[in-house]
């Protein structure tokens, strides 16, 4: 997940937006087709864009400069129509999604972990919890055999905190139960 959000691999999305970008203008004939080929040898290097970062004190200008010193004088073609939002929202996107993937697998791994719990289990949710609503508790409680759902009244996300005795009471209960 990490490499997802390092600087390399934001730069490298930066720079594959550009070359789609600059593919579009080749296409419809606003620059030569001939600099997209040189522009694709275009080099990231987060350390020497961090360096020009310090120096130009903006991200993407850092990054073109980078770039231009990698194709030279094709380097006049990138970032034509574009603004620095539209790199790092599209960048950002592409790597939330790629997240996304890595977390949606990892939910179906613990979702085919879950139909082997066999002891008896209790699930709490307060009924005001945004972060991981009740619907969610109700599925975990329908795929665990021997469990219970307690839902807590006027509870968030941290009903510990906000109704401690409303939650002491559901584990001294579901503890009672099992003996």
């Amino acid at each position: 997940m990490s490499e997802i959000f390092s600087s390399t691999q934001r730069y490298e999305l930066w720079l594959r937006i550009e070359l789609i970008v600059t593919q579009g203008w080749a296409e419809i004939g606003e620059i030569p087709k001939s600099a997209i080929e040189r522009l694709r040898h275009a080099t990231v290097d987060a350390e020497h864009i961090a360096r020009l970062e310090e120096r130009v004190g903006h991200d993407v200008v850092a990054f073109l400069d980078s770039l231009a010193e990698s194709v030279g004088d094709d380097a006049r073609y990138l970032h034509r129509g574009l603004t620095s939002s539209d790199i790092l929202d599209t960048a950002l996107a592409l790597q939330l999604v790629r997240a996304a993937d890595i977390l949606l697998n990892d939910i179906d791994r613990l979702l085919s972990e879950i139909d082997r719990i066999r002891v008896p289990t209790l699930i709490l949710v307060g009924d005001e919890d945004v972060a991981v609503p009740v619907v969610h508790s109700q599925r975990l409680h329908e795929r665990i055999a021997d469990s219970r759902l307690e839902i807590i009244p006027r509870a968030g996300h941290t009903s510990t905190v906000e109704e401690p005795t409303a939650v002491n009471v559901a584990i001294t209960n579901f503890l009672g139960s099992l003996s």
